[in-house]
């Protein structure tokens, strides 16, 4: 499948990187690989590592840059910046790009469960492995549901929308978007529900504790920072 993503601030953030020809890049978040082509673009002897968790992903720029030698594809996260290109025997590079946060792929594909526009499977899993939100909806308590809703999403009725999630599973499991999201409808007040969507805020709060995704910027910000040699650039355009 192929994997379209409109690049943030596309030649603002490559500008910043200051490419020099011959250097070592690191494009730690490559989705549709616009960034990475327009770092490639600058580059003759250099070497540009293109890493991402999503396989869709990983196709997509596996795809887009096949015979470029100046061209590395890396499937992981980039919490594990480091350790990957440690293990593909780089130690040292002259600058790190992350485009840090959901892809407008991963939005617009519904089957992927991150909207709450489209009716999917309850998934919002950016690696497309692991636990799923269905599992956590489905399997964590009144105030673990109400401290992710409240601290990743700011929701105002986060106890009041865990509340009902909890009470709803005693009879039957939560497995689509569109069930979570009338669930959510349901146990916010009538004025909530003309301000927007009132599932916006609960579904990226379920997906960052999904994706585990500040934990992963935290170590992922850290390993960019080691990695870059003195005089190195980070860019991030989110």
């Amino acid at each position: 499948m192929e994997f379209n993503h409109v690049s943030v601030l596309l030649n603002e953030a490559v500008d910043s990187l200051n490419i020099r020809e011959d250097g070592i890049y690191v494009d730690g978040t490559a989705g549709g690989g616009g960034h990475s082509a327009a770092i490639l673009s600058r580059l003759t002897t250099g070497t540009l590592y293109s890493i991402d968790q999503d396989p869709d992903a990983i196709a997509t720029v596996t795809e887009r840059f096949r015979g470029d030698s100046r061209s590395r594809i890396i499937e992981g996260n980039f919490g594990d910046m480091r350790r990957l290109l440690n293990d593909v025997g780089v130690e040292a590079v002259d600058g790190v790009l992350l485009d840090i946060g959901v892809s407008s792929h991963q939005l617009d594909e519904g089957s992927r469960g991150f909207s709450y526009h489209v009716d999917a499977p309850l998934d919002m899993r950016m690696s497309q492995s692991g636990e799923t939100a269905a599992d956590l909806v489905n399997t964590l308590s009144v105030g673990e549901l109400s401290r992710i809703l409240s601290l990743y999403g700011e929701e105002k009725y986060a106890y009041s929308i865990a509340k009902g999630i909890v009470r709803y599973r005693e009879t039957k499991r939560i497995e689509t978007t569109l069930e979570l999201a009338e669930l959510i409808k349901d146990n916010v007040p009538q004025k909530v529900r003309r301000d927007g969507h009132p599932a916006r805020k609960s579904f990226q709060a379920i997906r960052i504790a999904v994706n585990h995704e500040l934990d992963v910027l935290e170590s992922g910000l850290q390993g960019a920072f080691e990695l870059l040699r003195k005089g190195g650039r980070f860019s991030a355009p989110s």
